[in-house]
């Protein structure tokens, strides 16, 4: 089975997926995310109060995603791996803040990962290829794919890390600090909630094909050991039921007008708190 099976999924440039989610066209997981935590955050961000700067670390992160999941050549297609000029006086490469890098840069066509970004990110790579579990769910996979349609009356749209057609399956890459705690940052920040809101948007959009969903996480620092996780079914339709209230309610605070902070009345501080 081939993407052509789907051909409800589309190719579009991640500097334009981000532009038409801001511009309030299509609601996203990570928006849909953000209401649930601050309605009105999420309505700061949508009217330009909140801009979310494009840091070092955001850039990292999706290079990092196109060496991995998408490969060397893929890579190469947009990034340019260099030590950056050379300082003639220490034999060192110019750091990023100096006018000589800046200037080298600006001539550069491609983005630019120094040499010590690359070898952290091949480290990376190699963890979680080395899972004896990844090779099988990419093998296959289509990279950033892209999923548009209405679904509870919303336009929403979905960036799916990867997509592997033969095994029905939605797989996205995660980087944590200990693997150990991986469980808990899929709590902490939504994880179970953005699949099901991936497999969800994706069912829509098919008129009815069921995916399976898949996280792998892969830590930051040594051993860099590498975890697959499948988000079980009975977690998709109970935070799929989180997705469908909170997009009930984000139409409510849109016919209203009102954006919350969700701490508007007191709260009790006690034993109980700790829990």
């Amino acid at each position: 089975m081939t993407l052509d099976e789907y051909p409800f999924i589309q190719n579009v440039p991640f500097d334009v997926y981000l532009e038409d989610a801001y511009q309030g066209l299509y609601l996203t997981s990570h928006f849909l995310s953000d209401f649930r935590v601050c309605p009105l955050l999420y309505r700061q961000k949508l009217s330009g109060e909140v801009i979310i700067d494009d840091t070092a670390a955001f850039q990292i992160g999706r290079a990092t995603h196109a060496l991995v999941l998408a490969g060397q050549d893929a890579f190469d297609e947009e990034y340019l791996v260099s030590a950056g000029p050379i300082n003639p006086k220490t034999g060192e490469p110019f750091g990023k803040l100096t006018k000589a890098y800046k200037d080298w840069a600006a001539t550069q066509t491609k983005k630019i990962i120094l040499t010590n970004e690359f070898d952290f990110m091949s480290k990376l790579q190699e963890a979680v290829w080395a899972h004896p579990k990844t090779a099988e769910l990419l093998d296959g996979c289509a990279c950033e794919c892209v999923v548009r349609t209405e679904y509870l009356g919303e336009n929403v749209q979905i960036r799916m890390d990867a997509f592997n057609p033969n095994l029905k399956a939605i797989i996205d890459l995660k980087t944590c600090d200990n693997l150990d705690y991986f469980t808990n940052d899929c709590f902490k920040y939504g994880y179970a909630e953005q699949m099901a809101f991936y497999h969800d948007v994706f069912k829509a959009a098919s008129g009815g094909v069921d995916t399976t969903a898949w996280l792998i996480a892969v830590e930051k620092r040594i051993p860099y050991r590498c975890g697959v996780w499948q988000v079980s079914e009975e977690m998709l339709a109970q935070a799929g039921k989180v997705n469908e209230l909170a997009i009930e309610e984000l139409k409510a605070c849109r016919e209203q007008d009102v954006w919350p902070t969700r701490y508007e009345e007191p709260r009790v501080l006690d034993v109980q708190s700790r829990t």
